[in-house]
């Protein structure tokens, strides 16, 4: 038993090494643990309250059911603006820029629907560009259809919008993958599965550069309100198969 053990040992520990040197590792990742808004991905920091105009709109940290944590972007009691976080060092972050750069967004969301907003989408997780719009940005609309807004390099925005809608008052994993070397390279998902765009893909990147930081939320200013929860949210500089995808929105609880 002992000679087994000193020679079958090392074996199982490259296999285990190589395995765990595999999984993707994303940038950013939100677990909202103890109520913290700490970033346990491989850029670290800690997410930051954007202030409002007229004073800060926080994002309430909670516990549902006194059990899983989540954030809660509640819009103002008007409609007319909403809380946001700037995610840590992301100013230099997931621009897209370069012709084989990728991203993949994957979150637990609880959508509570339109909002009174005029405009017809509240963002989740987008790039600005500047105060005009984003360099890429992950919204719902208003009727539930998942969004992905982006501004190539060299041409105007253009968006997709997926052929499923995301039911509202529920909880359900959602994600998004991109390749700016893949004209086909944009699938949304939900509920673990991949979900088609009502159009066909044709862009690709690269984007334009965009230097602001990610946000999760409302624009800066804080119009485009998100009106929902979010937890488990985690980001990657590059795009996750399906079955990666498929493995994240089952590992996480409901």
């Amino acid at each position: 038993m002992r000679l087994s053990k000193v020679l079958f040992s090392p074996l199982i520990a490259a296999a285990l090494f190589s395995a765990s040197a595999e999984e993707p590792v994303p940038l950013y990742r939100f677990d909202l643990t103890e109520g913290t808004l700490t970033n346990s991905g491989s850029v670290g920091g800690e997410a930051e309250e954007n202030p409002l105009p007229g004073g800060p709109a926080q994002v309430q940290v909670t516990q549902s059911d006194g059990k899983l944590w989540e954030a809660l972007f509640e819009p103002a009691a008007n409609g007319s603006s909403g809380p946001s976080l700037l995610l840590p060092e992301s100013a230099g972050q997931l621009g897209l820029t370069g012709p084989d750069d990728a991203l993949t967004v994957s979150v637990w969301i609880k959508w509570n629907g339109p909002d009174k907003h005029p405009d017809s989408k509240q963002p989740i997780v987008w790039k600005p560009l500047d105060a005009t719009g984003p360099s890429w940005a992950l919204s719902v609309t208003e009727s539930g259809v998942l969004r992905f807004d982006w501004k190539k390099a060299d041409g105007g925005w253009s968006h997709r919008l997926s052929e499923e809608t995301l039911p509202p008052g529920e909880w359900h994993p959602i994600g998004l993958t991109w390749k700016n070397s893949d004209t086909a390279g944009i699938e949304f998902y939900l509920d673990g599965s991949p979900v088609k765009p009502t159009v066909s893909f044709t862009g690709g990147g690269p984007l334009q550069a965009g230097e602001a930081p990610i946000v999760v939320g409302a624009n800066p200013g804080g119009h485009m309100p998100l009106n929902g929860s979010l937890r488990s949210l985690r980001i990657y500089d590059q795009a996750l198969s399906p079955e990666e995808m498929a493995i994240l929105a089952d590992d996480t609880p409901k």
